[in-house]
């Protein structure tokens, strides 16, 4: 695997082009807190899921958050063989708890959505 690390103009993205993988987080705006970041981007090419490789990605990023002192929040929207209640099980294990909604200055999380958000760890 050949994961690169992109950080650059509030984006943080990790990606391997030669098997299509990558998860991608931008830093939002947020009146209360200046460290949240919206996790906009995950995606795992169908030819190499089932083998780790999500995991592999959202542990990285989520490493790289604990570090870095960053909260992370996303939407809960399936799609692919994944249902909600699948997507909520795989995030709890990295530590994301579910939200009814989250307001933010930048709507990037509607109102109507379950949300997810994780604190980094201590």
């Amino acid at each position: 695997m050949n994961l690169v690390l992109i950080n650059k103009n509030n984006l943080i993205r990790y990606e391997d082009k030669n098997l299509d993988i990558r998860i991608s987080m931008k830093k939002i705006k947020y009146k209360i807190e200046n460290n949240i970041y919206f996790l906009f981007d995950f995606f795992v090419n169908p030819n190499v899921r089932g083998i780790g490789y999500g995991n592999y990605l959202l542990s990285n990023i989520t490493n790289y958050a604990d570090k870095n002192k960053i909260r992370i929040i996303c939407d809960v929207c399936s799609f692919g063989n994944l249902s909600n209640d699948d997507l909520i099980e795989f995030y709890s294990k990295f530590g994301f708890q579910e939200r009814d909604s989250i307001y933010l200055d930048e709507s990037i999380v509607e109102d109507d959505k379950l949300c997810l958000i994780r604190e980094y760890n201590k």
